[in-house]
C-alpha cells in the first residue's frame, strides 16, 4: 500500500535496520553485521515495514510479529543525504529472544560518500545479543567501489565481527575481500571474489583457509 503517506508491506522481507547496514554491503562477502539479531536481519517472516522518503530523507520502521511466543521485534532507521555526495545514516532495533530468555537489541551507523564512479562506505553495529546472560557484540565493515566502465566494477572491503561473553571476546568474522563484477544488464551479472580470512586457527578451533568464489546472478 502506497500513497502520499509513503508505503507500507507486511511479509518475508528487510527489517528497517537493513537500509544502514547496506551502505557497506555492496561485494560478495559483506553484510553479516545485520546478522546479530533478527529485529536488524534480513528477508524476516511476519514483518510490517513502513518506509518514507522526503527529499534528501529515508524513513524506514518495521514490526515484527514474531512465530513463537516473545518473539517480537522492532526497528526504526533514516539515511539523511547531504547535497556533495556525503549519506549519514542511523538505526536502532530490538527484539525478545524467547519465553523466559532475555532481549536482543542494535544500534547500527553508517556513511556513504559517492564521487562520480568511486563509492566508499562503512558501517559500524554494537550492542545485546541477549541481556540476560550479558552476551554482547560489535561490528564495523568498510567497502569501497569503482566503475571502470558501466558494466564492470571493482570492489575490496573489509569486516571484523565480534562477541563478548563473559568478558571473553570472541572474533566471529576478520577478513578482506576483493571483488570484480561485471554487469550483462540491470538483473544478470557475473563475479569472481576472493576472501581472506584473518582468523586465527588456534582460537576459532578448526582450520582458518581463504576462499575464492566465481558466480553468476540473476535478480527477479
Amino acid at each position: 500500500m502506497k500513497g502520499d503517506f509513503g508505503a507500507v508491506s507486511f511479509g518475508r522481507q528487510n527489517t528497517a535496520g537493513v537500509q544502514i547496514s547496506d551502505m557497506s554491503d555492496i561485494a560478495t562477502f559483506t553484510g553479516d553485521q545485520k546478522a546479530f539479531i533478527n529485529s536488524g536481519n534480513e528477508q524476516v517472516n511476519n514483518t510490517f515495514l513502513y518506509a518514507y522518503n522526503m527529499d534528501a530523507l529515508k524513513l524506514k520502521a518495521s514490526y515484527i510479529a514474531g512465530e513463537a511466543k516473545d518473539t517480537d521485534g522492532y526497528g526504526i532507521s533514516g539515511i539523511y543525504s547531504l547535497p556533495f555526495g556525503l549519506d549519514i545514516g542511523l538505526g536502532y532495533s530490538g527484539n525478545d529472544n524467547g519465553v523466559g530468555a532475555g532481549s536482543a537489541d542494535q544500534i547500527i551507523a553508517g556513511l556513504g560518500y559517492t564521487f562520480d564512479a568511486f563509492y566508499l562506505g562503512a558501517t559500524y553495529t554494537s550492542g545485546d545479543i541477549d541481556d540476560k546472560t550479558k552476551e554482547e557484540f560489535d561490528g564495523v565493515e568498510v567497502s569501497a567501489q569503482y566503475k571502470f566502465t558501466k558494466e564492470f566494477r571493482v570492489i575490496a572491503a573489509y569486516q571484523n565481527r565480534q562477541t563478548e561473553l563473559s568478558n571473553v571476546k570472541t572474533d566471529e568474522s576478520d577478513f578482506f575481500e576483493l571483488t570484480g563484477r561485471y554487469d550483462f544488464n540491470k538483473n544478470f551479472r557475473s563475479y569472481v571474489a576472493y576472501m581472506l580470512n584473518n582468523l586465527d586457527d588456534d582460537k576459532v578451533g578448526y582450520k582458518v583457509e581463504d576462499t575464492i568464489r566465481l558466480g553468476l546472478r540473476y535478480d527477479f
